[in-house]
């Protein structure tokens, strides 16, 4: 499950929002600079969802309210991500570091992040 927030609590300049992909294993929390998709500022892992909101609330501000259910990624996309990006070669167990592959119609097609990309539409 993938969930996603605004921050409340800008102060620290750290985040604009917050992004979270959990499962049974745990949760990586994933802040993000700016409201358009792109890689995130970095992540945190959690135990749980609970310890995840809770220390996002604390940190950010974030509400239990706030958080909206995004679409979980693609198999072997990139979590922090809204739009399918993936590592590309990651599918054939061969991933090329650094380099990028896009979904875009049914095809994948090399793609060079810039440091954000275009906004990704979200109901609020």
């Amino acid at each position: 499950m993938r969930k996603i927030a605004d921050v409340r609590n800008t102060e620290s300049g750290y985040a604009r929002c917050i992004m979270y992909a959990g499962n049974d294993g745990g949760v990586y929390v994933f802040p993000c600079l700016s409201h358009e998709d792109g890689s995130a500022n970095g992540d945190d892992w959690f135990l749980s969802v609970e310890d995840a909101e809770s220390a996002c609330q604390e940190s950010f501000g974030i509400l239990p309210g706030d958080w909206i259910i995004v679409d979980d990624p693609l198999p072997d996309c990139l979590h922090d991500w809204l739009a399918p990006v993936r590592i590309k070669g990651r599918d054939q167990g061969t991933p090329k570091w650094g380099q990028f592959e896009r979904l875009e119609g049914d095809k994948w097609v090399d793609f060079v992040p810039k440091q954000f990309s275009p906004e990704v539409a979200r109901d609020r």
